[in-house]
């Protein structure tokens, strides 16, 4: 099974609904992606696209549950032959946030789901990934934020 790690770092969400006064979020985002360097890919990083849908909740030990799917926004070459593929993964994570202002916020997130190569070289095969990040989210109002 191989593991992927997106990085968090690069990804950039327009979140709906982000403050925890409404139950339900809807996140287009666009980013980037490193993966480990054993998936034998000419770049390691990749453009990234998707959307995910997230639902807030109160007294947990997090703050929301996202679920979603990101895709290459370009193909992806193999290293060292001639085929490329896209890259699909659909995921969910576990959300917590960390009040920093009125309108910041640190956040961190810890996730797993499904990867899909459209074509399955070099080992590279349809599997379970695991994910982690933290990221900074401004609040320009009540129902959207960076």
């Amino acid at each position: 099974m191989k593991k992927i790690i997106l990085s968090a770092a690069l990804c950039a969400s327009l979140a709906f609904a982000a403050n925890s006064d409404y139950k339900y979020e809807i996140t287009p985002m666009i980013g980037g992606n490193v993966a480990e360097g054993n998936l034998n890919l000419d770049d390691d990083h990749y453009a990234i696209g998707g959307l995910s849908f997230g639902v807030n909740f109160d007294d947990t030990v997090y703050d929301q549950i996202e679920v979603g799917i990101l895709t290459s926004l370009e193909e992806v070459d193999y290293d060292g032959i001639d085929r490329d593929t896209d890259i699909t993964r659909l995921f969910t994570n576990f959300v917590k946030n960390y009040e920093l202002t009125d309108n910041t916020s640190l956040y961190g997130l810890v996730g797993f789901g499904l990867e899909h190569f459209e074509n399955e070289e070099l080992g590279n095969k349809t599997a379970l990934f695991g994910n982690y990040g933290i990221g900074l989210r401004y609040e320009f109002s009540n129902d959207m934020a960076l």
